[in-house]
């Protein structure tokens, strides 16, 4: 398994970060939220080669971790409050290529 470094990683932290406009610091990207609790498991039997990969919730570079929120509950435009920010909910998500290259699949990004 290849090691895959990008731009997008994020290291997990459990203090606070300073939210922008449009990123948080530190991070130049938009947040990506995950349903990490629900949908980790998943991935880990649909790749039980890469178990090692999907024991952080930042494994598809998101920087906000979150239980229970999953494609069938949170849609675009929903608003939701971290403590004292309201982050909006503007795209879906989108794998680049980094995935494939993280994963050693050709099919992660599809």
């Amino acid at each position: 398994m290849k090691s895959a470094e990008t731009g997008s990683h994020i290291d997990p932290t459990s203090g606070y970060l300073t939210a922008r406009e449009h990123h948080f610091a530190g991070t130049g990207k938009p947040p990506g939220f995950t349903h990490a609790s629900d949908l980790y498991p998943c991935w880990i039997k649909f790749l039980p080669d890469r178990t090692s990969l999907l024991q952080s919730p930042v494994t598809f570079s998101e920087n906000i971790a979150s239980q229970g929120m999953t494609e069938h509950i949170v849609c675009i435009g929903d608003i939701f409050r971290i403590r004292h920010v309201l982050v909006q909910v503007s795209f879906g998500r989108e794998a680049c290529h980094t995935m494939n290259e993280r994963f050693g699949r050709n099919d992660m990004a599809s």
